[in-house]
């Protein structure tokens, strides 16, 4: 890649490592106490570190953007910086969403890449304009919004499984109403009595009602 596609980058406003931010994400709420645990983890790796992971990511996923960074590096350490610490953090978005949705990880991962190329590609348009940049450009984004349409209508598909689950919990709660408040006043009265026994027995138990009214009498 020419060093020229960095300036153009930055006069385009674009973004290096374009956010995750959009990534819907349907994980349970203990798969989310875990995966925020990881990712305060990480977080916390020397700046070194967090470098090589998001280094890794993107040379895995996007050789030609490493190049750019390369590049990028020499040229502008600030703006590489701010690169490394967003790739960073994409790379993270990615790893939690691979543990807690492999699926959305799958159309993630790929929406990502469509959308960085795409963007480098507008970046190249900038210089050297060309029916055939034109045409790689309209495809990179009729498969970014293919994959945002994917994105969504697997989200679609999670949120109706979410939902047929929670209305089979409110029908059979609704069904078992009454068996329900049964078993959880014997749970609370074994809690009760085995609270009663470790104290001793100290405490009197309290008089029915209608036994308070004999007495009186």
């Amino acid at each position: 890649m020419r060093c020229y596609l960095i300036p153009l980058l930055a006069a385009l406003g674009l973004n290096l490592a374009f956010t995750m931010a959009d990534e819907p994400k349907t994980p349970r709420a203990e798969e989310t106490v875990k995966s925020n645990r990881v990712e305060k983890n990480k977080s916390t790796l020397p700046p070194a570190e967090r470098e090589k992971i998001a280094l890794a990511f993107v040379k895995e996923h996007h050789r030609e953007l490493a190049t750019l960074l390369e590049q990028l590096k020499a040229m502008r350490p600030e703006e590489y910086s701010r690169a490394i610490a967003e790739l960073f953090q994409v790379s993270q978005s990615l790893e939690v969403l691979k543990k807690n949705n492999p699926p959305q990880y799958e159309v993630g991962l790929e929406f990502w890449k469509a959308k960085s190329k795409a963007e480098l590609l507008a970046a190249k348009l900038i210089s050297s304009p060309s029916p055939e940049l034109e045409s790689q450009l309209r495809l990179a984004l009729e498969n970014q919004l293919d994959l945002e349409i994917r994105k969504q209508e697997l989200l679609e598909e999670q949120l109706k499984a979410r939902l047929s689950q929670i209305e089979k919990t409110v029908k059979r709660l609704k069904d078992n109403r009454d068996r329900q408040i049964d078993n959880r006043l014997l749970e609370l009265q074994k809690k009760v009595r085995r609270a009663r026994r470790q104290d001793g027995g100290t405490s009197a138990p309290a008089k029915p009602e209608r036994a308070k009214k004999e007495s009186k009498a």
